[in-house]
């Protein structure tokens, strides 16, 4: 079973993701969490 994170933690991954224009994978490895998982709140918030 995975990790809980914070609601705070996701949209903080989702906002760099969305705003820093680096690559999503390298998102994903410096949040520690993975790459399928930051699409998923991606999509969640849109």
């Amino acid at each position: 079973m995975g990790t809980k994170h914070s609601m705070e933690f996701r949209q903080e991954a989702v906002h760099v993701a969305l705003t820093s224009g680096l690559p999503r994978k390298q998102i994903a490895a410096d949040f520690d969490v993975g790459f399928s998982t930051l699409r998923r709140w991606i999509q969640q918030g849109r």
